[in-house]
């Protein structure tokens, strides 16, 4: 899902549904680009993601964690840019469940106006909040990946494939794909795969390639 696009709603009207109200909910759920650009830029590195500071993603059987449809309320949005980047980012499982809760609400004509935060009852949201958490967990999912390939590969002695390691996290792009790398990027990971210390078959992203080879030698974990 792309950052600027709302949430999905059906193309298909059902009987009973107004268009109008479609649309209504397109420009609601359409996060703000000053919103947006609170967001940690897929352009920058690795290790600049990893320096960053991110709020925590909470599992889904977190015991204070409200059921969807008592978020969706009729109450004006109270909220801060502080406490929007720090608030904890609901599980994948309950966005996905706010999305569906939220669509059925709205175009059925009730009124929805605010979200509330599933374990801060004092925070409401705009009902744009449903696609910022989406487009955060990516990255707070993402710093959880690299910070344990980097703390796997701390542990290994440093010697030149540490190096490289170390040298493609400081220049990648932490949103783009590994199949995308072109130039000395794509050379250097070439060597490192020739190696066979690295497994092409596995690789979604370098993190992912360092769990992968740390479980299977048992010289460590990215757990």
């Amino acid at each position: 899902m792309s950052l600027e696009e709302p949430i999905e709603v059906d193309t298909d009207p059902s009987p009973g549904i107004s268009v109008t109200l479609k649309v209504a909910l397109d420009n609601e759920t359409r996060v703000p680009k000053p919103i947006l650009d609170l967001l940690p830029s897929p352009d920058i590195t690795i290790s600049s993601l990893l320096k960053k500071s991110l709020p925590a993603l909470l599992s889904p059987s977190a015991i204070n964690l409200r059921p969807v449809k008592s978020p969706t309320t009729d109450a004006a949005a109270r909220w801060t840019v502080k406490e929007l980047l720090e608030a904890a980012i609901p599980p994948r499982i309950w966005l996905s469940d706010l999305e569906i809760t939220l669509r059925k609400k709205w175009l059925t004509g009730a009124r929805v106006t605010s979200i509330r935060h599933p374990t801060i009852s004092n925070l409401y949201f705009p009902l744009w909040i449903g696609n910022f958490w989406y487009s955060l967990v990516d990255a707070v999912e993402q710093k959880e990946k690299w910070k344990r390939a980097e703390g796997w590969v701390s542990r290994l002695v440093q010697d030149l494939k540490v190096y490289e390691a170390r040298g493609l996290m400081q220049q990648i792009p932490w949103g783009m794909r590994i199949w995308a790398l072109t130039g000395a990027e794509s050379s250097r990971l070439a060597r490192l795969l020739s190696t066979d210390w690295l497994r092409e078959r596995h690789l979604d992203t370098l993190g992912s390639y360092l769990n992968f080879r740390a479980s299977e030698d048992g010289e460590g974990t990215c757990n």
